[in-house]
């Protein structure tokens, strides 16, 4: 993913202003968000795994 463009697209998108900082700030946090949740996307889980039911009152 090419993460200084996407943020550049969404700010412009939201008309939100990023200083420089704040822009790079962004984009490291972005790129760890992406590590962490291929992380969780990679976890193996067994093809008879059942969703948690859910509960209504």
């Amino acid at each position: 993913m090419d993460w200084p463009a996407y943020v550049d697209a969404m700010a412009a998108l939201q008309r939100l202003p990023l200083d420089a900082e704040r822009r790079t700030e962004v984009i490291r946090q972005l790129g760890n968000i992406a590590v962490l949740a291929q992380r969780v996307m990679d976890f193996p889980l067994a093809e008879d795994i059942e969703p948690a039911p859910v509960f209504r009152p």
